[in-house]
């Protein structure tokens, strides 16, 4: 589970990233898992 502060500082880190975020997933386990922590999608 992500903890409220962890969100708070990804949510900041949005306004002001270039880059976006993939995962690596092998199962749909991982990239749901992924998806929950912010991965903007699977690469």
């Amino acid at each position: 589970q992500v903890n409220q502060y962890f969100r708070t500082v990804l949510e900041w880190s949005n306004d002001l990233r270039t880059l976006g975020v993939l995962a690596n997933a092998d199962t749909p386990e991982d990239a749901a898992r992924a998806r929950r922590f912010g991965a903007e999608g699977i690469g």
